[in-house]
């Protein structure tokens, strides 16, 4: 198949379409994507207005009659582009220009329809593999989209999106426990809780015990385990050109390091960044960056601090 761009609005005004959802969301990716140059930025927009998109369908209280349909037009949306055939929303537009420049396979972006859509039908996991294939889903399919956006190929750079992908949605999953209560979801894994006799009961009530943190401290393990995995596989050069990727795990690590360090208590204040220390660890990373032989002055994935 030849790889060309759609044309069925003004590129500039559908991309400033996904700019504007990126932005209204307030999420933590909105730094790091806007310090990319164009047309990465863009393209970066496209890329989470379309995971929006299929993120807003699973979370927004609907009948669940009324879910599926909705699903399927995404795929719908998404068969069209990939077909090359016109489209119908501004935002999708966008994200056609983006996958035909990009070459972004079709399997990544269905992986990420896949994902939301097992949020919205699956409420446990019962194994830790479970939850990793969920995870490899929602997040390492856009890790791997992204490198695709970046301009980057290689094996490497597949062991990479996946251990940073699953080390950034166990992060989600442990700052968002409290949260996901409330919609009756639990992604920690069943098997672990159940050996350390936490019911389901016990965390949809918003119940703290010893078990809980010994389950939360040994999923947060494993996912400072992934962050320094990904930070290993790549060489500095190829870690400088995923600057959107690199700043996401920036971000995101810190949270683990402060759930550790308060004992894993999950129902405690919600785990944030502030927005000054945010800055701080985006300028960290640039000077790290465009100055490496200062990078052995300020490292942004320090280690996590052991916690009793």
């Amino acid at each position: 198949m030849r790889w060309k761009p759609l044309e069925s609005f003004d590129l500039q005004t559908a991309y400033a379409a996904c700019a504007a959802t990126t932005r209204k969301a307030g999420t933590s990716f909105y730094w790091a994507m806007s310090l990319l140059p164009e047309p990465q930025r863009s393209e970066m927009f496209a890329l989470y207005a379309f995971c929006r998109r299929a993120d807003d369908i699973a979370d927004e209280p609907m009948p669940e009659e009324q879910r599926e349909p909705q699903f399927r037009q995404l795929e719908a949306e998404l068969a069209a582009i990939y077909s090359q055939r016109q489209c119908a929303d501004l935002e999708m537009a966008a994200l056609g220009q983006t996958i035909w420049r990009r070459r972004i396979p079709r399997n990544y972006l269905t992986a990420i329809i896949d994902g939301c859509r097992q949020d919205s039908s699956v409420q446990v996991y019962t194994h830790y593999a479970e939850l990793e294939r969920y995870c490899h889903q929602v997040s390492t399919a856009v890790g791997l989209a992204t490198t695709h956006i970046c301009g980057l190929r290689g094996e490497d750079l597949l062991e990479y999106a996946t251990c940073g992908g699953v080390a950034v949605q166990l992060t989600n999953i442990l700052r968002d426990v409290d949260e996901d209560r409330s919609r009756g979801r639990i992604y920690l894994p069943a098997a672990w809780l159940q050996a350390e006799g936490v019911t389901s009961q016990q965390i949809l009530a918003g119940e703290d015990s010893p078990g809980l943190r010994r389950v939360a401290r040994r999923l947060a393990l494993r996912a400072e385990a992934l962050y320094a995995r990904a930070q290993r596989v790549l060489r500095l050069r190829e870690r400088r050109a995923l600057t959107v990727l690199e700043l996401v795990q920036v971000l995101y690590r810190p949270l683990l390091h402060r759930l550790l360090d308060r004992d894993c208590a999950v129902f405690a204040e919600r785990l944030r960044l502030p927005s000054k220390a945010k800055l701080s660890r985006a300028l960290g990373y640039y000077a790290e960056r465009l100055l490496p032989p200062l990078g052995h002055v300020w490292n942004p994935h320090r280690p996590a601090k052991a916690s009793s």
